[in-house]
């Protein structure tokens, strides 16, 4: 199948053309392109005009059918000899041919119009060759990246070759190195800027060739539904845990890990990542900001922070090196008197006693809040134990409601 040929329609002031559809079928075998479709003109071109397929030096001439649609006669009827017999099928492209042009030639062969050019440049060959090597599940990163940098720099440096190759990595390295963070920004850019517009296309292809793992708005992660969640995870994560408060404070789990345990019993099946609070012993926003830099300086000292990704997000939460492969968010807590604050979601609305002593969850011996229903009311609302996976959270309000945290003079440099 060929997904990369590019279909440019003629311009709108070519008058000549009074109706024109183009059908295209890439699933044709043996890499070509069937083209099918309707083109009216005006009467100047008559009522038997040919149509003619150019490519290199070759040209081939086909005719419109005899079958009547009188549906188009009687629409353009005064305006077109041809409008009876405008349908056309059967024109057939080798890919390795383009790029091709269609024109329509006049009964009297003394005019003609472009009505449709069809290109398959360098980028979009290699794309097809991907999707191929994909659906085969034998992908040769190698030789695809090898023709990539046989292209000339403009092509390569284009954003469409900027996102083959950011995708090539992620597939090559997954959450490794730079491969998620540089993914993340061309990401970032198609939503904020509307730059690289073939990402959604490039997704779901790279999504295809890493299942299980799937990329999103959170890098490269495996849904805990896909994951070996075993004892022995627990029991690595409880370490990593250990040594968050020894480090830090008392670290426990919050948001949608603290959810699945409560009222799943285990982790939410469409959820991908850890979420965990540390308890700072700042007394203030601001306090807590310089704590909270602290320990995210702490982190990358060690070489246990994800920062590339770090920096591409810009968050005020942390990403440290992952357990077993499963990502983990870091968020900062701290409690001004007696009340508890848990960024994003808890202001002040629990009291210190509500969270603390920490307790273990049974089955993982995870440390969670002592009465965990009241932050998971919070979090998610009075409706907490039915499941909505649609249920969208409140951020704007938690971000207004934690703006001095937020805009401490200790993020400046974050």
């Amino acid at each position: 199948m060929i997904n990369g040929i590019q279909h440019i329609a003629p311009q709108e002031d070519q008058s000549p053309i009074l109706k024109l559809k183009i059908d295209i079928d890439r699933g044709v075998p043996d890499q070509y392109l069937d083209i099918s479709g309707f083109c009216i003109l005006d009467k100047s071109f008559g009522a038997t005009p040919k149509i003619c397929l150019s490519y290199g030096n070759e040209r081939a001439i086909f005719y419109f059918n005899d079958a009547r649609t009188e549906r188009q006669a009687k629409r353009f009827g005064d305006r077109s000899l041809n409008a009876g017999t405008c349908s056309f099928q059967d024109i057939r492209i080798l890919a390795q041919n383009l790029p091709a042009v269609i024109t329509i030639i006049s009964e009297d062969n003394t005019q003609q119009a472009t009505v449709a050019s069809f290109v398959y440049d360098d980028i979009d060959q290699i794309y097809d060759i991907l999707v191929r090597q994909v659906e085969s599940k034998t992908i040769d990163l190698d030789g695809l990246e090898a023709k990539i940098r046989a292209l000339p720099n403009e092509i390569q440096t284009s954003e469409e070759g900027e996102l083959l190759y950011a995708v090539l990595n992620v597939i090559r390295h997954g959450y490794e190195g730079t491969a998620e963070a540089d993914l993340l920004a061309i990401r970032r850019l198609y939503w904020r800027r509307r730059r690289y517009m073939k990402y959604p296309k490039y997704l779901k292809l790279l999504n295809e060739a890493i299942a299980p793992r799937e990329f999103s708005s959170h890098g490269v992660n495996l849904k805990f539904g896909d994951a070996d969640i075993s004892p022995k995870f627990w029991k690595n994560l409880n370490i990593f845990v250990g040594f968050l408060r020894k480090e830090f404070g008392p670290s426990f789990l919050v948001s949608g890990s603290l959810l699945g345990l409560v009222r799943e019993g285990g982790l939410l099946p469409h959820d991908d990542d850890l979420d965990i609070a540390i308890l700072l012993p700042a007394t203030s926003p601001e306090e807590a900001a310089e704590q909270w830099v602290e320990v995210k300086n702490n982190l990358a000292r060690r070489g246990m922070l994800n920062e590339p990704v770090m920096a591409e997000l810009n968050a005020p939460f942390l990403k440290p090196v992952r357990v077993d492969g499963i990502a983990i968010d870091l968020f900062p807590a701290w409690v001004i008197d007696g009340k508890m604050y848990v960024y994003p979601h808890t202001y002040g609305d629990l009291k210190k006693s509500d969270v603390f002593p920490l307790k273990k969850d049974k089955p993982t011996k995870a440390l969670i809040p002592r009465y965990p229903e009241k932050i998971l009311e919070i979090n998610y609302g009075a409706d907490w134990r039915i499941p909505d996976t649609s249920a969208k959270l409140a951020w704007a309000q938690w971000d207004e409601n934690h703006k001095d945290f937020l805009k401490a003079k200790a993020f400046e440099n974050w």
